[in-house]
């Protein structure tokens, strides 16, 4: 028997057709796009909120950080640990930055 010729045998058919079965069950669904008249504003006002709370959250970080910054400034009066202008500058630049914070957002 030549390696060019072919029989067919019915197995060969039956997973031929059986492929075919297996395709056509596990089409996707076809897609449709969505109305026209979806509500967009409440996604809107979702992200608005969601970034309102995103903000607050950042003014309330900035807050205890200038709140542990001025107790490390009293506690370096009070201690000596630096000399007083160096940690009113670091304090005036801390300050400085959560005025940023503010302008910005």
């Amino acid at each position: 028997m030549n390696k060019l010729e072919t029989k067919h045998k019915y197995s060969d058919y039956f997973k031929l057709v059986f492929l075919v079965m297996v395709l056509s069950v596990y089409m996707p669904a076809p897609v449709h796009s969505q109305d026209s008249n979806t509500n967009l504003e409440s996604v809107n006002e979702a992200l608005s909120d969601e970034a309102e709370n995103i903000i607050e959250t950042g003014r309330i970080v900035a807050n205890i950080v200038v709140v542990i910054a001025f107790v490390l400034l009293m506690m370096n009066i009070a201690f000596k640990v630096m000399d007083n202008s160096r940690a009113t500058a670091v304090f005036i630049f801390i300050i400085v930055l959560r005025g940023l914070y503010e302008v910005i957002f």
